[in-house]
């Protein structure tokens, strides 16, 4: 347990990982050594009860982003649609087999 975060600095480190907990600020501090040089990862603690584990969106705003998601991709829907048209000659055959081998022949030089 350390009053606050400048005292991270003093907690000593041995041959595997150190834990230095601030309940004050809220903050757990994982020091350990590598290379000869301390290194340092600081993580949040976050209480288990209360608003912070209540959910963020609520389900009419999911609902609303499904609805744009959809808008989207029926766009890129048609965008690939038109683009086919264009691209694809009228007379290609159907056959998922005749499509598969070689690619289109008017394509070919």
């Amino acid at each position: 347990m350390i009053a606050n975060s400048g005292d991270v600095a003093n907690v000593p480190v041995g041959a595997g990982l150190s834990a230095a907990i601030c309940l004050r600020e809220g903050v757990m501090y994982l020091k350990t050594i590598q290379n000869g040089s301390p290194m340092l990862l600081g993580y949040r603690l976050s209480s288990l009860e209360g608003a912070d584990t209540a959910p963020n969106q609520n389900p009419v705003s999911t609902c609303e982003i499904d609805k744009k998601i959809a808008a989207t991709l029926e766009g890129y829907d048609e965008r690939l649609k038109r683009i086919e048209k264009v691209v694809l000659p009228q007379n290609v055959a159907t056959n998922d087999t005749e499509k598969t081998k070689g690619g289109i022949s008017g394509w070919q030089l």
